[in-house]
């Protein structure tokens, strides 16, 4: 919290002219209430490719877009959910962002699984950042996650992992 809140700004004016001179003084206390919390999310990748069984890291950047202070900081939470379930991995918090200012784009990391047996072709990962000094602000961006077929060698093993399963042999050739 800046040292500036609780603090009077004193303002003076003076008006000058041909029938005399008029003088009137005005004051305000600097206030938190005054502030207009905002963030965004300005760096994340739109789409990523990922091949089946892969993790696939990345990293947000959170813009600190509040009015206030300029030595101010806010701190948010992060919250990443994955349309078809698959787990991911992340930083819960995003701390000290001073007013005006990102945050490091190398700190948060966000981390998705991609399941090895997976039918689907992507996924979408919906990612929201909310102040913790505002819970009502957040900014929320969706990033597409395509998923690729597996190497050839996975192929052809998966190919003959099937092909046993079929023919009932898996049991005894240990597939």
């Amino acid at each position: 919290q800046s040292t500036a809140y609780g603090n009077t700004i004193r303002l003076d004016f003076t008006a000058t002219g041909k029938t005399g001179i008029a003088t009137t003084t005005a004051t305000g206390s600097i206030s938190q209430a005054a502030i207009k919390y905002s963030v965004k999310i300005v760096g994340y990748p739109d789409t990523l490719n990922v091949q089946k069984g892969e993790n696939r890291s990345f990293y947000i950047v959170v813009l600190n877009n509040n009015t206030g202070a300029v030595d101010d900081t806010d701190n948010y939470t992060v919250t990443v959910q994955s349309s078809n379930n698959w787990d991911i991995e992340k930083q819960d918090h995003i701390s000290n962002v001073v007013r005006g200012t990102t945050s490091q784009p190398n700190v948060t990391m966000i981390v998705e699984h991609v399941p090895k047996d997976t039918e689907f072709p992507s996924d979408t990962l919906n990612i929201t950042v909310t102040s913790e000094k505002d819970p009502t602000t957040s900014d929320t961006v969706h990033i597409l996650v395509k998923v690729q077929n597996a190497g050839t060698a996975e192929s052809f093993y998966e190919w003959f992992k099937n092909l046993a399963e079929n023919l009932g042999l898996a049991g005894p050739f240990g597939v």
